[in-house]
């Protein structure tokens, strides 16, 4: 997919990023409400006992909870395009 984007798009407009995301709350509703938000799909909103639950097996941290997430993110950039009348004189 990346070498379909490059070709398309030109090497200089793709690039992947790497980072972490660490989210702390004090509660488990906080993680919950942080959680479901993430998730975007409302049907998840039903399963809320199901996801705490979850929380409390998998991230509890202390006296909290902590979620890591390991992120890629997919850049591309247009690059504008130089038309005659923006070209550098010679």
């Amino acid at each position: 997919m990346t070498r379909d984007l490059i070709e398309q798009y030109g090497e200089d407009a793709v690039g992947l990023q790497y980072f972490q995301n660490e989210i702390f709350t004090e509660s488990r509703d906080e993680m919950v409400s942080i959680g479901l938000f993430l998730l975007l799909d409302r049907k998840f909103h039903a399963r809320a006992d199901e996801i705490a639950a979850y929380f409390d097996a998998h991230h509890r941290y202390g006296s909290g909870y902590r979620i890591r997430q390991d992120e890629i993110l997919l850049v591309i950039r247009k690059i504008p395009k130089i038309t005659e009348t923006e070209q550098p004189c010679r």
